[in-house]
Order: structure tokens, then C-alpha cells, then sequence
């Protein structure tokens, strides 16, 4: 299993409080984007956790491709927002295919690990993959178990619960 994450969850603290998943709210899409990338990490590093407590030989992956070029950053919106990612990308951006080698890496190799943040460091030069510490928020035990329930809460779905049957 290969879950992406994004290096912005180390750099932005953004609000946690997975209960508002369903709330209607104005849309902020970098505030967005950097939560829903907090969350596969916390829910990545969660499956990992009861994978290995079952005993299964599965493993949870987590990575991140850098800033890859995408059609994701044709979506900013005014001049400030467009200028901003006109500068990061000429400054950190790969091509889509290096943004790739972490997933292929997770999915592949013998030599990955889990409990880390497969990825580039943020320099565009440097290729290799770097095994990065979890640090909060991702690294909240607490907080991953509660998204984990609140998964569970919404889909209905049981699933690695330990003593629990599992129920689907």
C-alpha cells in the first residue's frame, strides 16, 4: 500500500478537527489540499500500525513526489497565487516522471521503510530518496486513531479493530 502525502503538512499547521469533514464551509483549496494531505499520512501511518499488530506482511507506505509538474498548477487563481507557483515551480519543480520514482520505490523496493516520509529532499538536483521523519501533526498517534474511527464511523466499514470482529 502506497499512500501520498505532500512535505506541506511539516510547513503548515492546518486545522486538524477531522469532525468538520462534513460541514459546509467556505473552500480555501491550499488549506484543503495541505489537510487532506495531513490526513493520508495519519491514516497511512495508522493502516501500518494495525497491518503489523495483525501480523500481516502488508505494509503502509507513505511518500511524497515533491512539487512535480502537474496540470494541478494551472488551477491558481490571481495574480499573487499565480506568481507564487510561477516562482516555486522554476525553483523546485520536476518533470511528472520524477515525481513518480517515490511511489515506484514504496511499491517496489526491498529497501523501503515504513514509519517514514519516502521522498525528495526539497532540492531539484537531488534524486534520491530520502527517509524522512514523521513530526506533528502526522506523527499524533491520538489524532490518526480518531480519524481512523471517524473513517470508520462514516463508510460503515470495520477493518483491522484488533479484538473487535471485523465487520463490513
Amino acid at each position: 500500500m502506497v499512500t501520498v502525502g505532500s512535505n506541506f503538512y511539516r510547513r503548515t499547521r492546518p486545522r486538524t478537527d477531522f469532525e468538520d469533514l462534513v460541514a459546509e464551509r467556505s473552500f480555501a483549496p491550499g488549506a484543503a489540499y495541505v489537510k487532506s494531505k495531513t490526513a493520508n499520512l495519519l491514516f497511512g501511518a495508522e493502516l501500518d500500525r494495525r497491518l503489523r499488530r495483525a501480523g500481516s506482511p502488508v505494509r503502509s507506505f507513505l511518500v511524497h513526489p515533491g512539487m512535480a509538474s502537474t496540470p494541478m498548477h494551472d488551477s491558481a487563481r490571481g495574480f499573487t497565487q499565480k506568481a507564487l507557483l510561477a516562482v516555486g515551480k522554476a525553483l523546485l519543480s520536476r518533470p511528472v516522471e520524477q515525481g513518480a520514482l517515490p511511489l515506484a520505490f514504496a511499491a517496489t523496493s526491498p529497501a523501503a521503510e515504513t514509519g517514514y516520509l519516502l521522498g525528495f529532499s526539497p532540492r531539484r538536483k537531488d534524486i534520491r530518496i530520502h527517509f524522512d521523519e514523521l513530526v506533528r501533526p502526522a506523527d499524533d498517534l491520538a489524532l490518526a486513531e480518531r480519524l481512523w474511527q471517524l473513517s470508520q464511523d462514516a463508510t460503515g466499514v470495520r477493518y483491522l479493530d484488533g479484538d473487535r470482529a471485523e465487520r463490513t
